[in-house]
């Protein structure tokens, strides 16, 4: 009688299994946060009936257009005025070691009036980044002291619950970005 082999998948789906059992406990996949915006503690439970977007970036970034975040802003300025009511634009620093609250609020209203910058404590966002997908790297110093930090350009899509609804690429543009958001309003 021949032994039975185990289906040729079943060892990728176990690891998938452990890998997934492997993230940040305190923070479900896009869950709740509170940073630090330039007014104060900002925690995105208080925004339920609000569809968010959420973008990584950082004010020292030499990509000073960040074009996620525009393409974002520029969804929100097609979307009838009581839905953009209901849209809140987040830009989360990825370099929580140079960038207060008044920097990134500075940065993101350079941005777009619509966005709103936050920051905190490296650990803390440290566990947005991880509950978001969205790692940051520090790069080495240079002679002056600045660095540059390699960061997520995709799309987190919230919907009005606070349940990550879409994670769309850096790409996406505008057309993508509210399609996304009409899906959740």
């Amino acid at each position: 009688m021949p032994i039975p082999r185990p289906h040729p998948l079943l060892p990728a789906a176990g690891l998938l299994l452990v890998l997934a059992a492997c993230g940040d406990p305190a923070l479900p996949p896009g869950g709740d946060f509170t940073l630090q915006a330039p007014e104060g503690a900002l925690d995105t439970r208080t925004l339920r009936g609000s569809a968010l977007l959420v973008c990584f970036g950082y004010a020292a970034c030499p990509d000073p257009v960040q074009a996620h975040v525009r393409a974002c802003a520029q969804a929100l300025q097609r979307l009838p005025a009581d839905q953009r009511a209901r849209v809140r634009l987040l830009l989360v620093s990825s370099d929580p070691w140079r960038d207060t609250p008044a920097r990134m609020g500075a940065y993101a209203a350079l941005l777009d009036p619509a966005v709103t910058g936050l920051t905190g404590a490296p650990e803390v966002v440290a566990a947005v980044e991880r509950a978001f997908g969205a790692p940051a790297v520090r790069g080495p110093a240079g002679p002056d002291g600045g660095y540059d930090v390699t960061h997520s350009r995709r799309i987190h899509v919230v919907d009005p619950r606070g349940r990550l609804a879409a994670v769309l690429p850096a790409n996406a543009g505008p057309d993508r970005v509210l399609s996304a958001l009409r899906r959740v309003l």
